[in-house]
């Protein structure tokens, strides 16, 4: 409901205003679960919307909130302050614009992080989300759900513990990969690659050249 939703919001707020306390970084999992109606064309639309912080997670009915979903998650999405965490999201950031109108900045890609620890044949030996979380967790994810069909309702409980894991693992898992690609010099590029995945995206979906995200701005920290 609406206001389940806007429980969501408070409890995500919440986290992250008490973030530094437990000497975490302001850091917000995310990740979508499409209904794809053509797949070759990419016709389809956003079924679910999966946030984690540090001590919550959240799977959000992007269907039956689609009016408010812009209003409502807009705010943290955009906040500069905040360090969205995504896994290979280029395809989550085209989404989320054509279906919500929605930006996100300040983001940081564990895709692209294992990409950079792969040239220092550090980190995971395959760069899907199952093996990063399998390298740094002890246990892969299990991804047989991964194309599942996400219009169903009411979503199985096997559904949505999948769909929650997705994001689930993301606030720690920038922890430990930033530690990772610190070793090896390679924060900084990690850091600008996955902010330029927000301009070139961006760009990409509305054709406008009044969205800049000014990454040298708002560089990720994890100190």
């Amino acid at each position: 409901s609406l206001e389940e939703l806007e429980e969501c919001v408070e409890i995500i707020s919440r986290d992250l205003q008490r973030a530094p306390d437990h000497h975490w970084p302001a850091a917000l999992g995310l990740d979508l679960e499409y209904a794809l109606l053509d797949f070759r064309q990419k016709l389809g639309y956003v079924s679910l919307i999966q946030l984690a912080t540090f001590e919550s997670s959240f799977v959000v009915d992007a269907v039956k909130l689609r009016p408010h979903i812009h209003q409502t998650l807009g705010p943290i999405l955009r906040d500069p302050d905040v360090i969205k965490i995504t896994h290979g999201g280029s395809g989550d950031l085209r989404w989320l614009w054509g279906d919500f109108g929605l930006r996100v900045s300040n983001l940081f890609d564990t895709y692209q992080a294992s990409l950079a620890l792969a040239k220092h044949n550090s980190g995971p030996s395959r760069h899907g989300l199952g093996h990063v979380v399998g390298h740094y967790f002890g246990t892969p994810l299990d991804k047989r759900l991964q194309k599942a069909d996400w219009r169903i309702r009411p979503l199985p409980e096997a559904m949505v513990a999948y769909a929650a894991n997705d994001a689930r693992y993301l606030p720690s898992l920038l922890i430990l990969m930033a530690d990772d690609l610190r070793k090896h010099g390679e924060l900084g590029l990690v850091s600008r690659r996955s902010n330029a995945m927000c301009l070139l995206e961006g760009l990409k979906e509305m054709c406008s050249a009044d969205v800049v995200y000014r990454q040298s701005d708002h560089p990720v920290d994890i100190a």
